[in-house]
């Protein structure tokens, strides 16, 4: 008789246990899933915002001249790349997270009238230099100049 108890007792145990197991399991996912998308929309920011400083360094014209900052890192990114893209008229951010697959978004631009150091040219635009932090805009005569190694001032 006590042994029979002790068996219903620990299958009630076991049952309530493996329903608390499915629970933390579900939950867990659910999170994960929730950051993901908030680092997502986090990184698609970053594009956005590079694309409105020059978007508006376009638009002021002749003579105007700013210093941008971005993040010179990203948390929970092992890497991550930003491409002024004049080909397809874009801000191509490419994100490599510590976890998970690569992300890749692209913010638009208004102009294809961007140029950017030799140093960092490519074939599509130029690179920006991430770990940097900071760059300087200026409209020259109609074309946005990005410079990135003037010194910080």
């Amino acid at each position: 008789m006590k042994a029979q108890q002790s068996i219903e007792l620990l299958i009630v145990f076991s049952t309530a246990l493996a329903m608390f197991m499915l629970f933390y399991s579900i939950y867990t996912q659910q999170y994960q899933q929730a950051m993901v998308a908030e680092n997502q929309a986090e990184w698609s920011l970053l594009a956005d915002k590079l694309a409105d400083e020059i978007n508006t360094a376009a638009f002021a014209g002749d003579g105007f001249e700013r210093r941008i900052i971005y993040p010179s890192t990203l948390p929970g990114v092992i890497n991550y790349t930003v491409l002024v893209n004049n080909v397809s008229g874009s801000i191509d951010v490419s994100v490599v997270p510590s976890q998970g697959e690569t992300y890749t978004y692209s913010a638009y631009l208004l102009t294809r009238n961007v140029s950017g150091e030799s140093a960092f040219a490519t074939s599509r635009g130029f690179w920006i230099d991430a770990s940097r932090g900071y760059a300087y805009l200026a409209n020259a005569n109609g074309t946005v100049v990005v410079t990135q190694l003037r010194e910080n001032r």
